[in-house]
């Protein structure tokens, strides 16, 4: 071993073995809850994608159905002239109803469909608002504990502490705006106890 990875050993072998400090106050909500609280606020719960293309799937095996019903009604009257007829005048009659049932399949959707292009963009963008979203909401939830940590070290005081305060609620407020008021109702909630 070199002198110089042997003196950084030495110096930094305390540094090393000290275990990491934890705050005082467990955080609550977890970071789990707070991106599932506001996954769920913005409607993003599952993977829509998926259903979209299996539903796309289905619809080109399914017949197009048509029904048409038609009716046709039609009189006739004759009239023999010759003489050895005993009924000079005859009347008919005529009364027809259709019933006309179609499926067709258009076969050629289970190769390719155009609509496959617009559910493919669709869910990517949908995807993308998601990460987009998770990515906010976790930047906002360690803000939000790297605030409540500061505002628990000892020395905070005056106008700084103020600062710190007035950062931590708007932290707080943007994190219930994205959850439906996850942080909100918990705070009520220790309050009632």
């Amino acid at each position: 071993m070199s002198r110089l990875a042997f003196v950084l050993l030495l110096a930094l072998g305390p540094l090393a073995a000290a275990e990491p400090q934890r705050p005082a106050a467990v955080v609550r909500p977890s970071v789990k809850e707070v991106i599932a609280a506001a996954l769920h606020v913005a409607g993003h719960t599952s993977a829509p994608g998926r259903a979209w293309r299996r539903r796309l799937a289905w619809s080109a095996v399914l017949p197009k159905l048509t029904a048409q019903v038609s009716q046709t009604r039609s009189e006739g009257e004759l009239l023999d002239l010759r003489a050895d007829t005993p009924s000079r005048l005859g009347l008919s009659g005529y009364l027809a109803l259709r019933w006309e049932v179609r499926a067709t399949w258009d076969l050629s959707r289970l190769l390719f469909d155009g609509r496959e292009l617009r559910i493919s963009s669709r869910a990517s963008q949908l995807e993308r608002e998601r990460a987009a979203l998770v990515e906010r909401v976790v930047r906002l939830y360690f803000e939000r504990v790297r605030l409540l940590l500061m505002a628990e070290a000892p020395g905070t005081a005056g106008e700084a502490a103020l600062e710190r305060q007035i950062a931590l609620q708007r932290v707080t407020a943007l994190l219930d705006a994205c959850t439906g008021g996850l942080l909100s109702s918990l705070e009520e909630e220790q309050k009632r106890r």
